[in-house]
């Protein structure tokens, strides 16, 4: 894999919702949320519980390389914004984004898959301050990490002092 899962979801709902990348935001991405009335969504990444891990070896042309990989279980909530009933209305929007053709064809280009799309939540009471209309939607995908790395052989470690006896 060689995207972040939770750009794999920006990506899809941009798409898919024809909403501009730019109104995509990820939580704690540095840029200031929009001040006007459109539509804007914004993605969590909440936890990333591993389910499982392994170590191999592979020899690369004479040198042997560490591979360590890790399965996890991103949970990433979709929170979809506006001022107006736009959010509300287009909610349900984010569930057929994520179970689109497109969708598939993402996931098959990266090798995650998206497991789990939980029902939609109105969350518009967490925003009293502007009084916006939000509606959280959790997704689930699963993933892997990958790292790569040589590893000594028992007559390359690089000793530092020799004893004799």
């Amino acid at each position: 894999m060689n995207r972040e899962p939770v750009k794999i979801i920006a990506d899809i709902l941009s798409r898919e919702m024809n909403i501009p990348e730019e109104r995509i935001f990820i939580y704690n991405d540095g840029r200031p949320l929009p001040k006007d009335e459109e539509i804007y969504i914004v993605l969590y990444v909440t936890s990333r519980p591993p389910y499982g891990a392994k170590t191999s070896y592979r020899d690369n042309d004479g040198i042997l390389e560490e591979v360590q990989t890790l399965n996890v279980r991103e949970n990433i909530i979709a929170s979809i914004v506006s001022k107006d009933t736009t959010a509300r209305t287009r909610s349900y929007e984010v569930q057929m984004a994520l179970s689109s053709t497109y969708a598939q064809q993402v996931q098959e280009k990266y090798g995650c898959h998206i497991s789990m799309i939980a029902p939609v939540r109105d969350m518009s009471f967490l925003e009293e301050t502007a009084r916006l209309n939000r509606f959280d939607t959790e997704v689930t995908i699963l993933t892997v990490y990958e790292k790569v790395k040589p590893v000594d052989y028992y007559d390359s470690f690089k000793s530092q002092e020799t004893y004799e006896q």
